[in-house]
Parts: structure tokens; C-alpha cells; sequence
């Protein structure tokens, strides 16, 4: 389930025009290109033994991750019911709770599951 406070999201097969579900699906790519570079950082971090070395690899790692977020925050964007209101949240909500609700959505969103709404 959704965390409470989360803002509605819809389907994103009921996104109209079809150019937004379009841009949403970009996104999704753009969000499923970055998994292997994360892992392949991570990789590379546990393998450091100086560390100034590993220091500079996690930093990039992080910011990787925000990259990641920044994308998922889009995305999520694009499925919002109310994208005010989706802003409002997403300026507030921490990381953990960004990975979540992009977990619980997609979990939802899967062909017969049921509805994405948070409500």
C-alpha cells in the first residue's frame, strides 16, 4: 500500500495524450538504463582499498541516485491525478518514501492488478 499523505496516481495506460504516456514510458527507460550503472558503481566502490578513492566512488554513487530519484519523481509527475498537489508532496518527501511509492505504483500498474489510486 501507499504511505499515507501519498497524492493519487493514475494508470498510466489511461494517460491522455498519448504523447505524455509516450513521455512517461521514456522516463521508465531513462529509470531502467540507470539500474546496471548503479550496480556497476556499487561493484566498483566494494572493490576500492584507498580511501579518498572510495570516498570520490560513493559520492558519485549518491549522486547517481539522486539522478535516479529526480527521474522517478518525473515520472511519477506525469501519473499524478494532481500535479499541485503531487508538487506539494514531492517537495516534502524523503527518498525511502519516493522509492516506495515508485515501488507500490508500479507493483499496481501491472497488467491485472488493481487500481494505482492512493485513495
Amino acid at each position: 500500500e501507499f504511505p499515507a499523505g501519498t497524492p493519487e496516481f493514475k494508470s498510466y495506460l489511461a494517460l491522455r495524450p498519448r504523447s505524455r504516456r509516450a513521455e512517461f514510458k521514456r522516463v521508465l527507460a531513462q529509470v531502467a538504463e540507470m539500474s546496471p550503472q548503479l550496480k556497476r558503481e556499487q561493484a566498483a566502490i566494494a572493490k576500492l582499498k584507498e580511501e579518498g578513492a572510495r570516498e570520490a566512488a560513493s559520492m558519485r554513487l549518491w549522486a547517481s541516485l539522486d539522478e535516479l530519484y529526480e527521474l522517478v519523481e518525473k515520472a511519477l509527475r506525469l501519473v499524478a491525478v494532481d500535479a499541485e498537489k503531487f508538487d506539494a508532496w514531492a517537495a516534502e518527501v524523503d527518498d525511502e518514501t519516493l522509492q516506495l511509492v515508485w515501488a507500490v505504483y508500479q507493483q499496481k500498474t501491472q497488467p491485472g492488478e488493481a487500481s494505482s489510486s492512493a485513495s
